[in-house]
């Protein structure tokens, strides 16, 4: 019985380093194929702002993405295409549109994001429904 426990220990201790290793591995990989992003940005900026963004569409990685997190940069679904374009906009209207509106917002913070437009859904509302909700 002890040498099943000690076994299993050791199975469980490897999984975790293995794990662990290939974490490390994957955000230390360069990104790939960023085209409206900034090259600068991070693996964990990157993800963060992914995460940013299944929340403000309430959809999931594989609504833009396919495969596994290591083969993110195909460019195999058209949602993605999509996505780059409204980032771009998303920029445009941030850095152009409103840079002398205002007061100006801390470093890092958007005044426009998915989710002020998106609020949780994938397709933008229009506007107000009767009842209070909003058309979709």
């Amino acid at each position: 019985m002890r040498t099943i426990l000690t076994a299993a220990l050791a199975c469980l201790l490897v999984t975790v380093a293995v794990v662990r290793m290939d974490a490390q591995g994957a955000a230390q990989q360069p990104l790939q194929n960023l085209q409206v992003l900034p090259k600068t940005m991070t693996r964990p900026e990157v993800t963060a702002l992914m995460r940013g963004v299944t929340a403000a569409l309430g959809v999931q990685c594989n609504h833009c993405h396919v495969g596994s997190p290591t083969e993110r940069f195909k460019d195999d679904l058209p949602a993605k295409a999509m996505a780059r374009k409204m980032f771009a906009m998303m920029f445009a209207i941030n850095d152009d549109l409103l840079k002398d509106v205002g007061t100006v917002p801390a470093d890092g913070a958007r005044r426009v994001t998915c989710y002020t437009c998106h609020r949780g859904a994938l397709k933008v509302p229009t506007g107000p429904q009767a009842g209070g909700g909003l058309i979709q």
